[in-house]
């Protein structure tokens, strides 16, 4: 009997707003959300969001890497994680845990996930 290594799924197509493309509306996905370009609205999901461009508007997601420009609201179920290179300025920022490095800009409202 011959027994056959079943090759893992693929990881999940990622939605992406390309560099040097504008994105004005609501993205609702299960599925990872890249934004390299600028994004004004709001931006769901239950998985990732890396935002390496900016973001202007409502985010909610599973976890937040930014190296970005961030404005407004960011609800994050557990990790957010900001490079140097990030900077956020908003209402309120909501996660589980968050990773600062040296260098990153945060200007508004902390808060922990309510569990």
């Amino acid at each position: 009997m011959a027994f056959f290594k079943r090759e893992p799924p693929p990881p999940p197509p990622s939605t992406v707003i390309g560099p040097k493309t504008r994105f004005e509306g609501e993205i609702s996905s299960k599925n990872p959300v890249e934004v390299a370009g600028e994004a004004k609205g709001k931006i769901s999901t239950a998985g990732n969001i890396m935002v390496a461009g900016r973001a202007e508007g409502t985010l909610a997601c599973g976890t937040l890497l930014s190296h970005g420009s961030l404005k407004g609201d960011l609800n994050v179920a557990s990790v957010a994680r900001f490079s140097s290179t990030a900077a956020w300025e908003g209402g309120a920022l909501v996660c589980g845990a968050l990773v600062v490095a040296p260098g990153a800009r945060l200007n508004g409202k902390l808060g922990g996930a309510s569990r």
